[in-house]
């Protein structure tokens, strides 16, 4: 536990007494988890997938700061992916402060649904699920325990691409979401809107293959590197089948 991490527990002293067991709550919980001090609304404890999704080396980087540190120039959300980005991490510091005081004056779990930005500049709709951790009398929150569901498995296609265009330009809401299904690499030339609409129905319906003399599929046809069609839309397959 490094010398932050100690700092911090030892402001909150009922919190050191559990510390191991919600220690291990954490880092072994499948979703991204942490812990935070509800009167300073630092960081005490976070698991890797939250640390993986903000691009950090280390759970350690996280302890001790706050969502407003996340936004300061030079913080943990000092990307360069845009205006949308932006105003969204501009709100994030004031609705997580709302969030976890009202877990603080109800004294139970708080839910809501947001958008998390990876360091990539990935999107991924998600469920924050707030707790209240009591002291000792359980009387009084001193902190709070968020768990992080991805929710990404009921959005389909269409619904994803629209979720990027809330945040990017159409361009740049294709680039992204190709990345995210791990197939821009087979563009020699970047779809646009009604070629991307194009390749979901294809996907949905195979049979559309068929009418491969159709000139709009023909066209998406010829945005895709060389002889690598088929293999796109096996990997798009693929890849809709391991997170569907």
């Amino acid at each position: 536990m490094n010398s932050e991490r100690q700092s911090t527990l030892g402001m909150n002293e009922p919190l050191r007494c559990a510390r191991d067991a919600l220690s291990d709550l954490i880092e072994e919980s499948p979703y991204m988890a942490y812990l935070k001090d509800v009167q300073t609304g630092k960081y005490i404890l976070s698991n890797k997938r939250w640390a993986d999704l903000l691009g950090l080396d280390s759970t350690d980087q996280l302890v001790g700061l706050t969502v407003s540190d996340f936004v300061k120039e030079g913080g943990v959300w000092d990307w360069d992916f845009g205006a949308g980005f932006e105003s969204w991490k501009n709100k994030q510091p004031e609705e997580i402060k709302k969030l976890e005081e009202q877990v603080k004056i109800s004294k139970s779990p708080v839910y809501y649904n947001q958008h998390l930005f990876t360091s990539e500049g990935l999107i991924f709709p998600n469920k924050l699920i707030k707790l209240p951790i009591f002291n000792h009398d359980n009387k009084k929150v001193i902190a709070v325990v968020t768990y992080d569901q991805n929710l990404i498995l009921q959005y389909d296609l269409p619904e994803l691409l629209k979720l990027y265009q809330k945040y990017y330009s159409t361009e740049e809401a294709i680039q992204y979401l190709l990345r995210y299904l791990d197939i821009d690499g087979y563009f020699a030339q970047l779809p646009d809107l009604k070629e991307m609409q194009l390749l979901f129905a294809i996907h949905r319906k195979v049979d559309l293959l068929d009418h491969m003399n159709d000139p709009q599929i023909q066209n998406l046809r010829n945005k895709v590197a060389q002889s690598c069609w088929e293999e796109m839309l096996t990997r798009l397959h693929a890849i809709l089948e391991n997170i569907h």
